[in-house]
């Protein structure tokens, strides 16, 4: 006869109902009603009101509440003393300052101090409304010091009736000093600003450099990430329908890296990317990025002689229906990189990937396949790189014949190939004989000998770093003229 387990009262069966499944269901019933029964009881044994306490006692150790400084979160109230008040205490009190779900109204700008962070619930929740029909900055973090500060979880837009200028969050600080750098700004929503985070705070200074930003969302923005700064990495950025998606700009030597994009969307933007300054841009990337739609082009460089080091576009789709160049490159100087990409066309057009005219500039194509919307498809993998030029001789030197030229170009890499050919002109030390354009100078003045070949001599020439070449004055070297010729190689200051 069958027994019972003493406290659950489970079924032990004899042998002979050892393969009976109602045994075994019967126990697994008690054994779930047991469980249940356990979990209830502790359930009903917890303080809700002790547990709510503990966790608050633990967020003020890290963060004051701006609830507790009159924020009310309403969309109604003007909200900026409180928040201001919660920054400045946590700023004398080494904490940070928490901005729990709500519609915050803002009649001024908020001025993040010293190393506070400020976090919200999320981008969704916790909303921050600028409504001084002026314009202005929501989050002023200009001259502050970004090391280990964190901004994260907020959206960030402003009232229909604001008519002035308005940028979400703006950075920089004085090349005194220099302390806008090692931040983080995550999960942060902004809609419909003139700049959504903006690095221009200091023009003269620096930008906002060496930070993080991961799963930034902007729409309807004139610029949404105005990143006026090197080496920030951006991750999963969704950028869309602004007039151009992001700008990128050197200004004084913040980092030596560039800015890296991993796996972001652009999609239905003006220009998607802007290179916006002739100083152009650290060596730069794109990586598993979607561009999508662009309405002018994927790249705008305004102004001539722009000095782009290096920017690479790797594994992204590039997405285009207009007849307008993916990327203008008329007025960069540098190396650009499509590598492992699609490109996808869907009005069918042949659609050139960089304006042919862009001369001083080198391309390079490997491994793409162009995609069009009716199924045509091509493999790309080609290179536009420099061509010889020839130097314009002055001082009475001309070249030799068309076939022996002075005449210059640039590598992939930057070296510049200077071929001396030249006769007839005066020979005096320190005459130019001819000046290399922007982006084909070298940093700092260097000296090269030619064979003067009529005279059977060598003769010492100069390069400066305004892109002068000259005579050497050797007084040991008699002043004759004759067919000079020559080549030298250095690499050009960008």
């Amino acid at each position: 006869m069958a027994s019972e387990t003493t406290n659950y009262k489970l079924v032990k069966p004899d042998p002979e109902e050892f393969y009976d499944v109602g045994v075994q269901n019967s126990n697994l019933d008690k054994i779930d009603t047991a469980l249940k029964e356990l979990e209830d009881s502790k359930a009903s044994n917890v303080n809700l009101i002790s547990l709510e306490q503990t966790v608050n006692e633990h967020l003020a150790d890290f963060a004051v509440n701006v609830k507790d400084f009159g924020a009310v979160g309403d969309g109604i109230n003007n909200d900026q003393p409180a928040i201001q008040a919660a920054i400045d205490y946590a700023h004398a009190n080494k904490k940070n300052v928490y901005i729990p779900n709500g519609k915050y109204r803002l009649e001024d700008t908020i001025k993040r101090k010293g190393n506070v962070s400020l976090y919200g619930k999320s981008m969704t929740e916790t909303e921050l409304i600028f409504a001084n029909v002026s314009g202005g900055v929501i989050i002023d973090t200009v001259n502050e010091s970004l090391h280990g500060v964190t901004i994260q979880d907020v959206k960030l837009s402003k009232e229909n009736n604001v008519a002035g200028n308005v940028i979400g969050i703006l950075g920089g600080s004085t090349l005194e000093l220099y302390n806008s750098a090692i931040g983080t700004f995550r999960n942060i929503q902004i809609v419909g600003l003139t700049h959504g985070i903006s690095g221009n705070g200091v023009p003269d200074g620096v930008g906002i450099f060496d930070c993080l930003f991961e799963n930034i969302v902007i729409s309807s923005c004139f610029i949404g990430l105005r990143l006026h700064g090197s080496g920030n990495v951006v991750i999963h950025p969704r950028i869309v329908l602004c007039d151009t998606g992001v700008t990128l700009e050197y200004l004084n030597g913040e980092s030596f890296a560039g800015v890296k994009f991993v796996n972001g969307v652009f999609v239905q933007n003006g220009y998607d990317i802007g290179i916006t300054n002739v100083n152009g841009i650290r060596p730069s990337s794109f990586n598993g990025t979607w561009f999508e739609q662009a309405e002018h082009g994927i790249i705008n460089i305004p102004y001539e002689n722009t000095k782009i080091m290096s920017l690479s576009f790797n594994d992204c789709m590039l997405n285009v229906n207009s007849e307008l160049e993916l990327m203008n490159f008329y007025n960069a100087l540098g190396v650009i990189k499509i590598d492992n990409c699609t490109i996808f066309q869907t009005n069918n057009s042949s659609t050139n990937i960089v304006n042919p005219a862009s001369k001083d500039c080198r391309l390079k194509v490997a491994n793409t396949i162009k995609i069009l919307n009716n199924g045509d498809r091509s493999f790309l993998n080609y290179y536009i790189g420099d061509e010889w030029k020839q130097l314009d001789l002055v001082n009475g030197w001309v070249h030799v014949n068309e076939n022996s030229l002075t005449k210059y170009f640039k590598t992939d890499d930057n070296i510049v190939h200077l071929q001396i050919a030249m006769k007839d002109g005066t020979p005096n030390g320190d005459t130019v004989i001819g000046t290399l354009p922007i982006g084909y100078r070298p940093k700092q003045s260097i000296r090269f000998t030619v064979l003067d070949v009529t005279n059977g001599v060598l003769r010492h020439l100069y390069i400066t770093n305004t892109g002068n070449i000259g005579i050497q004055s050797i007084p040991s070297i008699q002043d004759l003229t004759g067919v000079w010729v020559g080549y030298v190689t250095f690499k050009a200051d960008l």
